[in-house]
């Protein structure tokens, strides 16, 4: 979408957003086809149950875990992270995991827009979708900062099962 970085930009500062949490679509360029996939109806229930409404992840319940972990699917303040020293794990992938779950715990003001922004290639070689190394079991690493993550800002206990799932 051309205009996709003037929607996300207007709809931030519209909402005064630390994150804006729009959708992609998945295309394949064997097929010519693009398709949504379950990740994207989960962004779906987000904007259903939230609407244009600001939230923060003490609303969200069980929709904290619908958010896709991806990165190129959301807008976030600069000053949010730079004040909160939010920055992406160097060394070990899956590292949008802890990436997204910090800035969740840490926003106060997210929004939802509910429109893909964003085409992910499918059959892109040598993406982590295709991946078939060691490095696969960094996820056990990066689940362990989440449990921890989740201990700090007090929120284990609620999203207990949520976590553990994702091991």
């Amino acid at each position: 979408d051309p205009d996709a970085l003037e929607v996300l930009y207007t709809k931030a500062e519209e909402k005064n957003t630390d994150i804006l949490i729009a959708t992609s679509v998945y295309y394949s360029q064997l097929t010519g086809k693009y398709e949504r996939r379950p990740v994207h109806t989960q962004v779906d229930k987000l904007a259903e149950e939230f609407g244009d409404r600001v939230f923060n992840y003490h609303d969200l319940d069980k929709y904290l875990f619908y958010i896709p972990v991806t990165i190129w699917d959301k807008l976030y303040r600069r000053s949010f992270l730079i004040d909160n020293n939010i920055f992406f794990i160097e060394g070990l992938i899956f590292e949008d995991n802890p990436f997204l779950f910090e800035t969740m715990l840490k926003a106060q003001r997210v929004c939802v827009l509910n429109r893909p922004i964003y085409q992910y290639n499918i059959e892109i070689p040598k993406t982590l979708s295709n991946a078939d190394d060691l490095r696969l079991l960094d996820m056990i690493q990066i689940n362990d900062m989440l449990i921890d993550m989740f201990k700090e800002h007090g929120a284990y206990r609620k999203y207990q099962k949520e976590i553990i799932q994702r091991k």
